[in-house]
């Protein structure tokens, strides 16, 4: 998904923890620019630090 739209994160730890947490429908504290790429994407609910 994010590859064909040219996007690049660059943890797969970041990946994982987004899937579970949108998953779950809980919000993730970051200071990590690659969970704002994500958020952008799906519907994962975030508020950086």
């Amino acid at each position: 998904m994010f590859a064909k739209k040219g996007i690049t994160i660059r943890k797969l730890t970041d990946c994982l923890v987004a899937l579970y947490a949108t998953l779950e429908g809980m919000y993730i504290l970051y200071s990590d620019n690659d969970f704002t790429k994500i958020a952008k994407e799906n519907k994962l609910k975030i508020y950086k630090i």
